[in-house]
């Protein structure tokens, strides 16, 4: 099955996209954008991320995201009143 979807002779199933991306140590939603252009095709799927930008992160939030991943890694803490009020002073809001 491996060679097969190594080869292009199989796609991978969409219910298994998020354990293969586990099992491989990678990023679920880049793994899954592939799978459903190996689905779909590119210009489909690139057509759902244009509909549906504006209910995503703006690329100012994603630096925010990825600067806050790169940081915590998995251990990402809840943003709890402590954190949000340590947060408000390092940038100079009222807190």
């Amino acid at each position: 099955m491996i060679n097969a979807l190594a080869n292009g002779d199989a796609r991978v199933p969409l219910a298994k996209v998020m354990t293969l991306a586990n099992a491989l140590g990678c990023d679920e939603k880049q793994l899954f954008v592939l799978v459903l252009k190996s689905w779909f095709g590119s210009e489909f799927v690139n057509t759902l991320e244009s509909v549906f930008k504006d209910t995503l992160a703006s690329s100012n939030e994603q630096t925010w995201l990825s600067f806050f991943r790169d940081l915590y890694g998995d251990n990402l803490p809840e943003l709890n009143q402590s954190l949000r009020r340590r947060l408000r002073l390092m940038a100079g809001l009222p807190g």
